[in-house]
């Protein structure tokens, strides 16, 4: 596996489409098994087509309107993780050349994991169904809160009901109010010390 270089850049145009990724874009899609997307591949289409969950498009909408409107950067820490690794990342939304919008990516901190759950999840491709909130890379437990995926694995007995597992992406109320006030202040938003999704948390 390929390891990303940093920062990851793109900007997307006044319309939303792409119009330039750096090769670090590629690499990052390559380690988080995106599949292979070549710049060529990706620059001329819209942003909004590469996210699924209509949730987390329209905050970054919002975000992405917040920047135009305002001229002030959105700077945030949010959870991706990769196969094998807990992942702390932090993304800067700001005004590029022109009419353009650049997104930049950077790596704060990460945790090797070997973890069967995680890899089970991954693998499968149908049974039981487990929300995921793609901001934090937390799970809903019976409690009503949310935990990692190992937890989850415990507390839920997933792995004793014979099925497997298929995750859905979504976001739980924690990232939701946490975007909400970057969106509503902008000096929130500018800040970076919003974190969606901390390491280390059990």
């Amino acid at each position: 596996m390929m390891e990303s270089a940093w920062p990851v850049t793109y900007s997307i145009d006044s319309s939303d489409h792409l119009t330039q990724v750096n090769e670090a874009f590629t690499a990052f899609a390559d380690d988080n098994e995106g599949g292979t997307l070549s710049p060529d591949q990706v620059v001329g289409r819209l942003l909004w087509d590469f996210l699924t969950d209509e949730t987390t498009k329209s905050l970054y909408r919002d975000m992405v309107q917040r920047v135009r409107r305002r001229s002030m950067p959105v700077r945030f820490k949010f959870r991706c993780d990769a196969p094998d690794l807990k992942r702390l990342l932090a993304m800067e939304i700001d005004r590029g050349e022109g009419d353009t919008v650049q997104f930049t990516i950077t790596s704060v901190l990460e945790e090797r994991v070997l973890s069967a759950a995680r890899s089970a999840i991954r693998m499968s491709e149908s049974g039981a169904l487990l929300t995921i909130c793609g901001w934090c890379k937390r799970v809903p437990l019976a409690s009503g809160e949310w935990g990692e995926i190992e937890e989850a694995v415990d507390e839920l007995g997933l792995f004793h009901s014979g099925s497997t597992l298929q995750l859905s992406h979504g976001m739980c109320p924690m990232c939701y109010d946490a975007v909400m006030g970057m969106i509503d202040d902008p000096e929130v938003g500018a800040s970076g010390t919003v974190t969606l999704g901390g390491l280390g948390a059990t």
